[in-house]
């Protein structure tokens, strides 16, 4: 009798008092006798969310832990065949999840911009005796520096609305994050040499008859950090194309939506 109410218990770990807490392993449970459809459709979404809630999250964080006793919860509902509050907590427990995963990839991309700054940076500098010929080195390193500033202040302006909920591979969350400080970069140098050889005639607020101060360029290497269309712009002029903005509206013109 003892063995038949333990094998169709509702939640079965296999773990001790201290693993439970802490959350180590995936919740494992059995699904009532002749299921239903939608019975299966929530144990189906019940694993999806455990497994993935486990990998990303990390067995011993409070995130998880809070994910996990939600999903024990919900296969208490499922065992008893309480199949509508099965699904609007799980429901539930899958929007925890979310929050919680937004809000680490959040924290793992802007990790990610802060290093790829600084290690491209370190790079840049060191390398400054083959780019000295075209640059000089005390201008590349204030570049680097707008650069830089540029984009962290537009990483942070847009930090809220960055959406990384569905990215559950953690390395590619700091890739990404470290790419665009590199991308900023390639651009502030290039542009740098657009205006400083004056390939495009750039004109910022009112014109003083010099464009090649060096104030000139440390606003321009913000810029290309802060936005990447206001490079793209630049560089779309020395190809002789329409800069992205142009070419949005023209598509709108016709009927069309922007991308």
């Amino acid at each position: 009798m003892g063995r038949h109410r333990q094998q169709n218990s509702v939640i079965n770990t296999y773990l001790d008092a201290e693993e439970e807490a802490l959350g180590h392993r995936l919740v494992t449970f059995s699904l009532p006798e002749n299921a239903t459809p939608a019975e299966s459709g929530i144990a189906k979404d019940f694993v999806r969310i455990d497994h993935r809630s486990l990998r990303t999250l990390g067995s011993t964080t409070q995130e998880r832990g809070e994910v996990r006793d939600l999903l024990v919860n919900v296969a208490g509902f499922l065992q008893n065949r309480q199949t509508d509050a099965a699904r609007a907590l799980l429901s539930h427990t899958e929007a925890v999840y979310y929050q919680h995963i937004q809000a680490k990839n959040r924290l793992r991309y802007l990790v990610g911009v802060l290093v790829g700054i600084l290690a491209f940076g370190v790079v840049l500098v060191k390398a400054q005796s083959i780019l000295q010929t075209t640059i000089p080195p005390s201008l590349l390193a204030q570049l680097l520096l707008f650069a830089g500033m540029g984009t962290i202040t537009s990483e942070l302006t847009r930090l809220s609305s960055i959406d990384l909920r569905d990215q559950t591979s953690l390395w590619m969350v700091y890739v990404s994050g470290m790419a665009r400080p590199v991308t900023s970069v390639f651009f502030a140098l290039v542009v740098y040499l657009v205006v400083a050889l004056r390939i495009v005639d750039l004109h910022l607020g009112v014109s003083t008859g010099d464009t090649a101060q060096p104030g000139v360029f440390l606003i321009i290497a913000f810029m290309s950090g802060f936005s990447e269309r206001f490079a793209q712009d630049i560089l779309a002029r020395v190809g002789g194309g329409k800069s992205p903005v142009e070419s949005e509206q023209r598509h709108s013109d016709v009927g069309g939506h922007p991308k």
